[in-house]
C-alpha cells in the first residue's frame, strides 16, 4: 500500500470524509447534554441575572444576582428577548427610569409574587393575634393582625433541667 501512488484529489476526498464522519460523531456527543432553550412570550414578567459590580471588597457574596421585575416587550430570534422595567421611579426605582434591555433565554428566569392563597408556613411557627384598637373608639373597631411566632422549644440536652 505504500508503494502505490494515490491521486491528490482521492486523499483530500478521503480526508474531507474522515473530517465529517468526526464532527459529527463531535456534534452527537454534545448535544447529549443540551436541550433547548425555554420559550417565553409576550407580558411574561422576569428577572435577569446580573453581573457582579466591581467593588473594592474580594467578594460578591451580598450583591444582587438578579435584577428585576422586568416584562418582556418584544420576541426576537435566536432565543433572544427585549425586556424592560414598567415600574416609575417612585415605585421602588432609584434610577434609569426607563431601562431596555436585550437579553438570551439563558439570563431569564420567570418571577412570580407570593399570593395570599400560597402557605408559607413551616411547622416551627404558630400565629399570634393581636388587636390594634383606638383608645377612643369603641371595642367592634379593633383590627387583628396576625403574625408567625417561633415556638421555642428546650433542646434535648437540656430536658432534664427546669430553666427559667
Amino acid at each position: 500500500m505504500f508503494n502505490e501512488y494515490v491521486k491528490p484529489t482521492e486523499l483530500q476526498r478521503d480526508a474531507q470524509e474522515n473530517i465529517r464522519v468526526a464532527q459529527e460523531k463531535m456534534k452527537k456527543n454534545y448535544d447529549k447534554h443540551r436541550c433547548r432553550a425555554q420559550n417565553y412570550n409576550l407580558g411574561d414578567v422576569m428577572v435577569v441575572r446580573r453581573l457582579p459590580e466591581q467593588t473594592l471588597l474580594p467578594n460578591s457574596k451580598t450583591q444582587a444576582k438578579y435584577r428585576g421585575p422586568l416584562t418582556i416587550i418584544k420576541v426576537l430570534p435566536s432565543d433572544t428577548y427585549q425586556v424592560t422595567d414598567l415600574r416609575t421611579a417612585g415605585e421602588g426605582r432609584k434610577r434609569q427610569p426607563n431601562y431596555t434591555t436585550t437579553v438570551h433565554a439563558s439570563q431569564l428566569k420567570l418571577f412570580h409574587l407570593i399570593t395570599e392563597d400560597e402557605d408559607l408556613s413551616d411547622g416551627d411557627c404558630e400565629d399570634l393575634i393581636t388587636s390594634y384598637c383606638n383608645d377612643d373608639s369603641d371595642e367592634n373597631s379593633c383590627i387583628e393582625n396576625t403574625r408567625p411566632t417561633r415556638v421555642r422549644r428546650t433542646p434535648h440536652h437540656l430536658k432534664d433541667y427546669k430553666l427559667y
